[in-house]
């Protein structure tokens, strides 16, 4: 499992950021080449693997590049 900032600190420091929040939970992150993704915010809570792991296929990278930063 890991905690929300680890990711957000993960994908800050490849480029991305939030794109938009229009309230509620979840969260658009963009990166500059156009990609986005949707990011639920749970503050407190961990994000379990298999969804974190979805979270990082949509930005493009893998478990390994981020237990391995």
């Amino acid at each position: 499992m890991a905690k929300l900032k680890d990711v957000l600190a993960f994908l800050s420091e490849r480029g991305w950021s939030e794109y938009r929040h229009e309230g509620g939970s979840h969260r658009i992150w963009g990166h500059p080449d156009g990609r986005q993704i949707t990011i639920a915010v749970h503050p407190g809570r961990e994000i379990d693997r298999p969804t974190l792991a979805k979270i990082l296929k949509q930005a493009g990278y893998s478990l390994r590049e981020f237990w391995n930063q």
